[in-house]
C-alpha cells in the first residue's frame, strides 16, 4: 500500500517506539485498573493473566523478535543474530508454554526442594530452570562473540541491555515479589515486575527494527 509515494507500512523507528511505548501504557493502566476494582473486570485484563490482553501483546513483540532476527540471519549469515532469534524463541515459549513454571515445579516435587533463604521451594526450583537456561545460551553467547564483526559486537551488547533489563525485571523482581504474594504490597510488585518487563521488551523490538536504518542490515 502506498500514499502519496511512500510505503505506508515504512513507518520510522520512533514512531514505532512510541507506539509499542503507548501499547505497553495502556495496557499497564488497564492491569491497574483491574487491580483496584478488586478483580470485578474480566481476568484478561490482568497483567498477568496467561493469554490475556497483555500476556498476548508480550507473545507478538517476542515473535516480532524473533522473525526479525531470522530474516537478518538470512540476510547476512551472522551468528548474532542467530543468537538473538533463539533467544527471543526461548522467552516466547517460555512465556507462552509457563516452561520454567512448570519445569521449576517438577524439580520442586523430584528433587523435594525446601524453602531456604526466604525463597519457596517453586522459587528455587524456577531459579535452577533459569540457571541452566542462562549457562546455554553464555556458551553461545560465547560462540557468537568470537564469530562476530566489532559492529555486530556493539549491536550485541546493545541488545544485551535490554536483555538484562528483561531479566531483572523477570527473574530478580520475581524472586522478591514471591514473599510479598497476599500481602498489601503484592499489586505493587506485579505492576512493576509485569510492566518493566513489557517495556524491556519493546526497546529490545524496537532496536531490532531500528536496525536496517544503521544501514547494518539492508531488507
Amino acid at each position: 500500500m502506498h500514499i502519496h509515494g511512500k510505503n505506508f507500512f515504512s513507518i520510522p523507528s520512533s514512531t514505532f517506539l512510541g507506539l509499542l511505548l503507548l501499547t505497553d501504557f495502556v495496557f499497564i493502566l488497564l492491569g491497574i485498573a483491574y487491580l483496584a476494582g478488586g478483580g470485578m473486570f474480566f481476568d484478561f485484563y490482568a497483567l498477568d493473566t496467561d493469554r490475556g490482553y497483555a500476556e498476548t501483546f508480550q507473545y507478538i513483540k517476542e515473535f516480532w523478535i524473533l522473525v526479525l532476527a531470522g530474516i537478518y540471519f538470512l540476510r547476512t549469515r551472522s551468528w548474532m543474530y542467530l543468537f538473538w532469534s533463539a533467544v527471543a524463541g526461548y522467552i516466547l515459549f517460555d512465556d507462552a508454554l509457563m516452561i520454567h513454571e512448570k519445569v521449576g515445579e517438577f524439580i520442586k516435587f523430584y528433587w523435594h526442594l525446601l524453602p531456604q533463604l526466604g525463597l519457596r521451594d517453586q522459587d528455587i526450583g524456577e531459579l535452577i530452570v533459569n540457571a541452566a537456561g542462562t549457562v546455554f545460551f553464555f556458551l553461545f553467547f560465547g560462540l557468537t562473540y568470537r564469530y562476530s564483526r566489532p559492529a555486530e559486537r556493539n549491536i550485541l551488547f546493545k541488545l544485551l541491555g535490554c536483555l538484562s533489563v528483561y531479566a531483572f525485571f523477570g527473574v530478580g523482581m520475581d524472586l522478591v515479589h514471591g514473599p510479598m504474594d497476599k500481602t498489601f504490597l503484592d499489586p505493587y510488585f506485579l505492576v512493576l515486575e509485569e510492566g518493566g518487563e513489557m517495556v524491556a521488551i519493546s526497546l529490545m523490538v524496537w532496536y531490532m527494527y531500528s536496525l536496517p536504518d544503521s544501514g547494518q542490515v539492508r531488507v
